[in-house]
């Protein structure tokens, strides 16, 4: 059996629709899981209390952790209620947290979390006063400080949720 030269065009028109419909499906599908990988987890928690309260208790919480620093002072904070393009917190001899890129709670508390580290690393380690430099050489992602904020605030996120929790600020939704 011969195919016609036309025949193997809309074979290959066929293939492609099938290849682009599959495609299509698997973005949906990906979208999907995405959506619910970043929204699940943190809806399970609503706020009983102010978010200035909140992020108070979340370094009220941190306070062991200063103290096995011999770290005398909790840092000052501020809270801005719009989103920063590139930052959920930063620090800078305070800790700020832009609440329009922290979502969720999960979110509030891993931020802070993150900047009590970068407080904790200008309090006890000389080299943190060259951040700059390492971010300039390495990247923000591979700057030793950050990864070790990273660490730090995975380590403590669900100790300080169980915290949180425990002292009614808040609550699962």
């Amino acid at each position: 059996m011969y195919l016609s030269e036309e025949e193997p065009l809309a074979l290959q028109i066929k293939i492609t629709i099938k290849l682009f419909s599959m495609g299509i499906l698997l973005m949906i599908v990906g979208g999907v899981i995405l959506c619910w990988t970043l929204f699940s987890k943190d809806t399970e928690w609503k706020r009983n209390v102010p978010n200035t309260v909140l992020v108070n208790e979340i370094i009220l919480y941190t306070g062991f952790i200063l103290h096995e620093k011999k770290i005398k002072h909790y840092p000052d904070f501020k809270i801005y209620y719009y989103q920063n393009k590139k930052y959920a917190g930063v620090y800078n001899g305070k800790i700020i947290i832009y609440l329009g890129s922290n979502l969720t709670v999960n979110d509030i508390v891993n931020t802070t979390l993150h900047e009590i580290q970068h407080h904790i690393q200008d309090k006890t380690d000389p080299q943190y006063k060259h951040y700059n430099k390492f971010t300039e050489k390495r990247g923000y992602w591979n700057n030793p400080f950050e990864k070790e904020a990273r660490r730090f605030a995975s380590k403590y996120e669900d100790k300080c949720i169980e915290y949180l929790a425990s002292k009614k600020l808040i609550q699962k939704s």
